[in-house]
């Protein structure tokens, strides 16, 4: 598979597959032989999954060629929604957020909704991950970048007002999980929420 795509043509596909490989052996060996991590297959032995890489990667490398980042962002946002059927891929999706990120400062024409769904985006798979206080970090850059803006989603909510719940629960959830420790700090947060 891999063959196939550099005989096609698509060289930064090739090296950002091998380059997955890679992480997926540096992971596995940074947790140690006891960890549940080498219970989960090499995404090299996952042929579903690699067919979904394969066609997502060569669309997101041809929509760079052509000048279309918006397009190569959804090719990775579409990756990124795609491993997150696999709770163990969590490294995959994080790495798809991320090109999703890189891409998204290069679309001009949309007036940086794609950086916003693409804070949005990382904050939501932190705050999955219970890593609240970086989620915070993303979702306050999300509620900026919608501040002023009519953007809606897909059902017709307004991206500004989805950016207010969540910070809302996020700044509640990190305050209730900071009472105890930090109690200053915990009820800054509950103003916040309630700001």
């Amino acid at each position: 598979l891999s063959l196939e795509i550099l005989q096609e043509g698509y060289v930064s596909s090739f090296i950002e597959l091998f380059e997955l490989f890679d992480q997926q052996a540096q992971l596995r060996e940074n947790a140690g032989s006891d960890s549940g991590v080498h219970e989960v297959p090499l995404l090299i032995d996952q042929h579903d999954k690699l067919d979904v890489l394969k066609s997502k990667l060569i669309e997101a490398e041809e929509a760079r060629r052509s000048g279309a980042p918006d397009n190569s962002y959804q090719s990775y946002l579409e990756l990124a929604q795609y491993f997150e059927k696999f709770p163990s891929d969590q490294w995959l999706i994080d790495h798809f957020h991320e090109k999703c990120m890189s891409e998204s400062s290069k679309v001009e024409e949309d007036g940086g909704r794609k950086l916003a769904e693409a804070n949005y985006n990382i904050g939501i798979a932190l705050e999955k991950r219970g890593d609240l206080s970086s989620a915070v970090d993303y979702l306050e850059k999300f509620y900026n970048l919608t501040t002023e803006q009519e953007w809606q989603d897909k059902i017709g909510d307004n991206l500004h007002d989805i950016a207010s719940l969540q910070l809302y629960r996020t700044y509640t959830c990190l305050a209730e999980e900071l009472y105890e420790e930090a109690p200053s700090v915990s009820i800054d947060y509950l103003k916040k929420a309630f700001h």
